[in-house]
C-alpha cells in the first residue's frame, strides 16, 4: 500500500511538472533564438539564465499564496482577497490584457506554420493563412472543448521529442562564429520577448489540484518545471542561432527547414501549428471562464470579448511577432508579476497574522525580481524610442 502510495506520488510530482511545462514552453520559444540572434547569443543566454531566476521567484511567490490559501481559487479571487480594489482592478488588466497579447500571436506564428505545411500549394498569402488559423481556432473555443488539456499534454510531448529530432540533427551543422557576435543595439530586444516566454502563472492552480494531499510538493515541482524549460530554451536557441546566425527567421523553425531533412521539415511546422493551435484554446476557454464566473458575463458574450479583441487588434496592425511578444511580456508580463509579488508580500503579513502559515520565500528575492521587472518596463519603453 505504502509502495503504491509513493508511486502515485511520484505520478502527480511529474504530472505537475509537465503541467508547468506545457504552460511555460508555447508560442514564446520560437521567437527566442531570433531575438538571441539580433543581439548576441550570450546576452541572449544571460536574459534566459536572469529571467529564469526571476520567473521562479515569481512563480514560487504564487505558488506560496495557492498551498496556503484555503480553497481551489485563482489569481483574480487571490487578487481580492490579498490587496485592495485598485491593485486587484490592475492586475485583472494586466492579466486579460496578457492573455489578449499571447492570442494575438497565436494568430500571427499558427497562421505562418499554416502557411509553410501548405507551402508547395497556392492557396493565400500568410495573412490568409492566418485569417483561417483564427475562425478555425475560435470556432472550436466556441464549441467548447473540454478535452483539450489533455490532449496538449500529449502535443507538448511530442514536441518536446521533435526539439530533441532537432538538436541530434542540426547540432552538427552549428557554426560557431555564429554565437559570438554581437550586436549591442539590440540588447534590450530579448528582455520582453523571454519574459513572455517564461509566462506560466496560469498552471500553478492546476498543478495544486494535481498534487492533492501532497500539495507541499508544489515548490519543488515549480523549481523543476522552470529548469527544464529554461534548458530546453537554452539548447533550442544555441542550435537555430548555430545554424542561421543573424538570418534566424522570427518563427525559428524557417531558419531550420533546410537543414532538417525532409521528414522533420514536414513533421516541425505540423507539430507546432496543433501546438499553437491547443495552447490558443487552452488560454481562450480559461479567459472565457474567467468573465462567466468571475465577472458573472454571459458565454456568448465572454466569447466575443476574449476572441474579439486580439482579432481586431490583429486586423489594426499588430502583425509583428516579435513586437507583440515583447510588448506583452515586458509591459503587460512585468505589470502582472510586480502585482503577484505585492500580493505575495501582503498575504506574508495577513496569513501570519491569522497563524494560517508562514511564506518562505525571502524578502530580497522578492525584492530583487521586482526591481529586474522596473528596470525592464523602463528598457521596454526606451527600447521602443530608441526604435522608432
Amino acid at each position: 500500500m505504502n509502495k503504491t502510495s509513493n508511486n502515485a506520488k511520484s505520478a502527480n510530482f511529474i504530472r505537475s511538472v509537465f503541467a508547468l511545462v506545457g504552460t511555460i514552453i508555447g508560442v514564446g520559444i520560437y521567437g527566442i533564438p531570433y531575438a538571441s540572434a539580433q543581439s548576441g547569443f550570450f546576452v541572449g543566454l544571460a536574459y534566459l539564465i536572469i529571467l529564469g531566476l526571476v520567473t521562479l521567484i515569481i512563480l514560487r511567490a504564487y505558488g506560496e499564496v495557492v498551498v496556503h490559501t484555503p480553497g481551489h481559487g485563482r489569481l483574480i479571487s487571490f487578487l481580492r482577497k490579498y490587496t485592495n480594489p485598485l491593485v486587484s482592478h490592475m492586475g485583472a488588466v494586466a492579466l486579460v490584457g496578457s492573455w489578449w497579447g499571447a492570442l494575438v500571436a497565436y494568430i500571427i506564428i499558427g497562421g505562418t506554420f499554416l502557411n509553410q505545411i501548405f507551402s508547395n500549394f497556392d492557396f493565400g498569402s500568410q495573412f490568409f493563412y492566418q485569417i483561417v488559423f483564427f475562425a478555425i481556432a475560435s470556432a472550436l473555443v466556441l464549441g467548447g472543448l473540454g478535452f483539450v488539456s489533455k490532449i496538449e499534454s500529449v502535443f507538448v510531448c511530442a514536441l518536446l521529442a521533435v526539439f530533441i529530432l532537432i538538436f541530434i540533427k542540426a547540432t552538427p551543422q552549428i557554426a560557431s562564429e555564429n554565437l559570438f557576435t554581437a550586436d549591442y543595439s539590440n540588447m534590450l530586444l530579448p528582455y520582453g520577448v523571454i519574459l513572455f516566454a517564461f509566462g506560466g502563472l496560469g498552471a500553478i492552480p492546476e498543478m495544486r489540484d494535481i498534487l492533492g494531499q501532497n500539495k507541499k510538493l508544489l515548490l519543488r515541482a515549480i523549481m523543476a518545471g522552470v529548469a527544464i524549460s529554461a534548458v530546453v530554451y537554452i539548447f533550442f536557441s544555441a542550435v537555430v542561432v548555430g545554424i542561421a546566425g543573424d538570418s534566424t527567421s522570427k518563427d525559428a523553425l524557417s531558419s531550420l527547414i533546410p537543414s532538417l531533412g525532409q521528414l522533420l521539415s514536414v513533421a516541425a511546422p505540423i507539430l507546432g501549428f496543433f501546438t499553437v493551435i491547443t495552447s490558443f484554446l487552452m488560454l481562450s476557454i480559461n479567459a472565457v471562464d474567467t468573465f462567466v464566473y468571475d465577472y458573472k458575463i454571459r458565454f456568448l458574450p465572454a466569447w466575443l470579448l476574449t476572441i474579439g479583441v486580439p482579432f481586431l487588434a490583429f486586423l489594426l496592425g499588430a502583425r509583428d511577432f516579435i513586437s507583440v511578444i515583447g510588448f506583452t511580456g515586458s509591459i503587460l508580463g512585468g505589470a502582472l508579476g510586480m502585482i503577484v509579488l505585492y500580493m505575495h508580500e501582503r498575504a506574508r503579513k495577513i496569513l501570519s497574522r491569522l497563524h494560517l502559515g508562514r511564506l518562505s520565500t525571502p524578502r530580497f528575492a522578492v525584492s530583487i525580481a521586482a526591481i529586474v521587472l522596473v528596470f525592464g518596463v523602463i528598457g521596454e519603453v526606451v527600447y521602443y524610442f530608441i526604435s522608432l
